[in-house]
């Protein structure tokens, strides 16, 4: 099987220092519950997310590159950013459905083999990984397990798909 290629790995890094960026530049700004509203009602984000829920096998080598692997870098950027401002006991819709999409984009296989294989592919790089706050709160809810964190993959669970 082959690995990503070069010129894949360096596009993969320049947009996630973009991503990165993006994210610390917002990361002291609390969202609001309007700005949530508008993320968990877009169509995109409900297109996105619906596919990450419900359909297997979705990542693999083939992913990088496609219009998906945009849509799922748009999807984490937000999501990294609004795990900062979920809070648990709110019980407003909104809230509870980005909870919602919290826990389930973190419990898919698929989902969890690509944060894996960029979270490996940014400490090889050293690159910022910009969905670092996302897997902490995936970390402190119990939903990424020792597996994840262990860099030599040693259980075989996930796919590398990165030259890392």
């Amino acid at each position: 099987m082959e690995i990503v290629s070069p010129i894949i790995s360096s596009a993969i890094s320049f947009a996630l220092g973009k991503a990165y960026n993006w994210i610390a530049e917002r990361k002291n700004k609390k969202a609001d519950i309007e700005e949530i509203r508008k993320f968990v009602e877009d169509s995109r984000t409900k297109e996105t997310f619906q596919k990450i829920e419900f359909e297997n096998g979705w990542y693999g080598i083939e992913f990088h590159g496609t219009k998906f692997e945009n849509d799922v870098d748009d999807f984490l950027m937000s999501l990294t950013l609004y795990s900062v401002s979920y809070k648990e006991k709110d019980s407003n819709p909104f809230m509870v459905l980005l909870g919602h999409m919290l826990v389930q984009t973190l419990k898919n296989f698929d989902m969890q083999t690509y944060l894996y294989n960029l979270r490996n592919f940014t400490l090889r790089t050293n690159t910022p990984n910009p969905y670092a706050p996302l897997i902490e709160w995936g970390k402190n809810a119990d939903i990424l397990g020792k597996d994840f964190f262990d860099d030599t993959n040693k259980s075989g669970r996930y796919l590398k798909t990165m030259n890392w």
